[in-house]
C-alpha cells in the first residue's frame, strides 16, 4: 500500500472530514423533507415532486458547477454553496408548501454537486495515482457511513418541529471549517467531457439503458420510500434504519458483486441485479406488515444490490471503451443516472397514487424486470468481454462530475485523452482537411474506435 505524504494526509482528512459532515446532513434531509411533507397530509405525488426538483437540481449541477468553480475558486465556491444550501434549508420552516419544497430541493440538488465537486478534486489532486484507489475506498467508507448514521438522529426529536433543520444547517456550516482552514493551491478543475447518447449505445449498450434504468429506480425509492413507511405505520426511528440499512447494505453487496463481474460477463452480473431487485421489491409488497426488524432486513438486501447496479454498468463500458473515450463515458453516464434519477420519482408517485403506498416497489420491480429482458437480448446480440481485456471493478459512486478522476483505471485514459486532444488541436492549427466529421456525436473522433473495422456491434 501506499501512504500518502504527510501534507496531503492532513488535507485530505480535512476535506474527507467536510464530506462526512456534509453527507451527515444530506442523510437527515433525505428523510426528514418526505416524513414532514407526508405528515402535512400532501400527496404521494407531491413528494414525488420534490423529489424530482432535487434530481434536475443535481444534474444541472453536475453540468455546469465544474465551471462555477473554476471561475471563482475552491473555497469560494465551497462557501457559496453550502451558504445557498443553509439558506434553502432553514427556509423549509416557513411553511410546508409543495413549490417551497420543491424549490429548496433543487437548490441542494445544485449545491451538493458543487460541494462534492470541490472535495473530490482536491482529494484527487493530493492523491498520488497509485493509492487513488485505496483512498477512493476510504471516501466511500466514510462518506456512506455519514449518510447512513446522521438519520439516525430522527428518533430523538419531532421530525415536523424546525430543531432538525437547524441541526442539517449547521452540519452544512460545520463542513465550511476544515475546508476554510486547508492550506495549500487549490486543485485544478477538468473540463466536464460528454459522449452522444448514439456514442454511448454504440460503445456498451446495456450500461447506459443500466444507468438510466437504475437513476429511474434509485431515485425514486430513496425520494419515496418515507412516505410508503409512513403509511405502512412504521415509526420514524424505524425509517431511519431502514434508510440506513440501505446506505450500508450499498457497501456490503458492492465488492461481491463486483468480485463477480470481474470474473464472468458483467451482464450477466447485471441481470442478476434486476432479477434480485425484482424478487425483493415483490417480497416487500408481500411481507409489508412484518415486524420493523424484518422490514429493515429486506431493504438492507435491497440497497445493497439496487445501490451496486451503477457501478458494475460504469466497468463494463470501461471494459469496451476506447481508453481516450474513457474519461466522457464515465461522466456521461453519471448524467444518464441523474437523467433517470429526474423522471423515478414522479413516475413512480402517480403509481402510488393509483394503486396504494406498495405501488413503488411494483414500479421497482417493472423497471427492473424491463432492465433484466433488455440486458439478457444484448447477451444473445454481441459476445463477452474476455476476461484478460476486461478492467478491474471500482466502485465508483454517482456523486459529482469529477468522480471518475479518482478512479484507478482513470489514469492512463486521462493520459490519452490529453494527448489526443493536443493532435486535434495541432491539426486544427494546421488546417488539416481531414479531420472526422462531428454529426455522430464523437463517434468517429476517437483514434481508438473505427466504425469501419472496430464497430463494437460487431462479433
Amino acid at each position: 500500500m501506499v501512504f500518502l505524504r504527510k501534507p496531503s494526509i492532513f488535507i485530505v482528512g480535512a476535506v474527507v472530514l467536510s464530506a462526512v459532515l456534509l453527507q451527515g446532513g444530506n442523510g437527515i434531509l433525505t428523510i426528514i423533507v418526505p416524513l414532514r411533507m407526508t405528515d402535512s397530509g400532501l400527496p404521494a405525488t407531491d413528494v414525488g415532486f420534490v423529489g424530482t426538483g432535487y434530481a434536475i437540481g443535481f444534474l444541472i449541477g453536475c453540468i455546469f458547477a465544474t465551471g462555477l468553480v473554476r471561475t471563482v475558486g475552491h473555497i469560494r465556491a465551497y462557501a457559496a454553496l453550502a451558504a445557498v444550501m443553509g439558506t434553502g434549508i432553514l427556509a423549509l420552516t416557513i411553511d410546508t408548501n409543495v413549490f417551497l419544497y420543491a424549490g429548496v430541493r433543487a437548490a441542494t440538488g445544485f449545491c451538493m454537486a458543487g460541494l462534492t465537486t470541490v472535495i473530490e478534486s482536491w482529494i484527487n489532486e493530493r492523491t498520488p495515482s497509485e493509492s487513488r484507489g485505496n483512498v477512493l475506498s476510504i471516501y466511500m467508507v466514510v462518506t456512506k457511513g455519514a449518510m447512513a448514521t446522521g438519520p439516525l438522529m430522527l428518533g430523538y426529536g419531532d421530525v415536523n418541529g424546525p430543531g432538525f433543520l437547524m441541526i442539517i444547517c449547521a452540519f452544512c456550516s460545520m463542513s465550511l471549517v476544515p475546508m476554510a482552514l486547508t492550506r495549500g493551491p487549490s486543485p485544478s478543475i477538468p473540463s466536464l467531457k460528454r459522449l452522444g447518447v448514439a456514442t454511448l449505445y454504440k460503445i456498451a449498450p446495456a450500461a447506459i439503458v443500466g444507468c438510466v434504468a437504475i437513476g429511474l429506480v434509485n431515485g425514486a425509492v430513496i425520494s419515496l420510500v418515507p412516505t410508503y413507511a409512513t403509511s405502512i405505520d412504521l415509526s420514524p426511528a424505524t425509517i431511519a434504519f431502514i434508510m440506513a440499512g440501505m446506505q450500508l447494505g450499498g457497501l456490503a453487496f458492492q465488492w461481491p458483486l463486483g468480485w463477480m463481474s470481474d470474473r464472468m460477463d458483467r451482464r450477466l452480473v447485471i441481470s442478476f441485479c434486476a432479477l434480485a431487485v425484482t424478487a425483493l421489491s415483490l417480497t416487500i409488497v408481500l411481507l409489508a406488515g412484518m415486524p420493523a426488524i424484518v422490514q429493515v432486513a429486506l431493504f438492507w438486501a435491497w440497497g445493497g444490490v439496487s445501490f451496486s447496479i451503477y457501478a458494475i454498468c460504469v466497468s463494463h463500458a470501461a471494459d469496451r471503451a476506447p481508453l481516450d473515450l474513457m474519461v466522457a463515458m464515465s461522466s456521461s453516464l453519471l448524467l444518464a443516472w441523474a437523467a433517470g434519477a429526474v423522471v423515478g420519482p414522479t413516475a413512480a408517485s402517480f403509481m402510488m397514487a393509483a394503486i396504494g403506498p406498495v405501488g413503488l416497489f411494483y414500479y421497482s420491480a417493472t423497471v427492473m424486470t424491463c432492465l433484466l429482458a433488455f440486458v439478457l437480448i444484448r447477451t444473445r446480440l454481441r459476445r463477452a468481454e474476455p476476461n484478460a481485456s476486461k478492467t478491474d471493478f471500482v466502485g465508483l459512486p454517482a456523486s459529482s462530475p469529477v468522480i471518475q478522476q479518482m478512479d484507478p483505471r482513470m489514469h492512463d485514459a486521462i493520459h490519452a485523452s490529453s494527448i489526443y486532444e493536443e493532435q486535434q488541436a495541432a491539426r486544427r492549427s494546421a488546417g488539416d482537411a481531414g479531420l472526422a466529421d462531428d454529426d455522430d456525436g464523437g463517434y468517429n473522433d476517437s483514434p481508438g474506435l473505427d466504425p469501419e473495422t472496430d464497430d463494437p456491434e460487431k462479433p
